[in-house]
């Protein structure tokens, strides 16, 4: 699919501009590897925290591997392909980590719903990416996603519609 590419970028601050850009790349490819792409930009570019409490320090990253997996294959699972003039977006930034993704809910989905209800909006290509076990395509990916940020501690992710993009963001914690 030729709409299935990710624009990524890393910006130092708070805010988008384009002088203070850390690190960016344009993803292409089949579906797993724009996931798989934008997964190694991520984790190339996010923070760990050094955790004490144990006899051992355990390094957490600020967004887990899972819950990144989830919210990635979510964002080309379900986006509006007929959007064709938007991409995905990963735009991590020193305090969050957006990922905006073209096509609202569909009107039969709620935010509150998330984790709870189940729809694909492109049912062969959820169909595929569960074959390929980067989705389980039940609905319990987002509860999965809360459940591994409850456990390690950070925040859970606010989602949001907004214009005709839905955007998850996740929180940085501090340090």
């Amino acid at each position: 699919l030729p709409t299935a590419t990710l624009k990524a970028y890393f910006f130092s601050g708070k805010e988008k501009n384009v002088r203070f850009v850390k690190d960016k790349e344009d993803i292409e490819g089949t579906i797993p590897e724009v996931i798989d792409k934008a997964l190694a930009f991520i984790k190339k570019n996010r923070r760990i925290i050094p955790n004490m409490a144990d006899v051992r320090r355990k390094d957490i990253p600020t967004y887990p591997d899972f819950s990144l997996r989830e919210i990635l294959s979510n964002a080309l699972a379900h986006r509006d392909y007929s959007l064709a003039g938007a991409k995905i977006e990963v735009m991590m930034f020193d305090d969050r980590l957006e990922i905006i993704s073209p096509g609202n809910l569909p009107p039969s989905m709620s935010i509150e719903r998330l984790g709870i209800d189940h729809y694909s909006r492109n049912p062969l290509i959820a169909k595929i990416l569960n074959q390929m076990h980067y989705i389980e395509e039940i609905g319990m990916g987002i509860k999965r996603v809360r459940e591994e940020l409850s456990l390690l501690k950070l925040p859970f992710p606010k989602f949001e519609n907004i214009g005709f993009n839905f955007k998850v963001t996740f929180t940085s914690p501090k340090i």
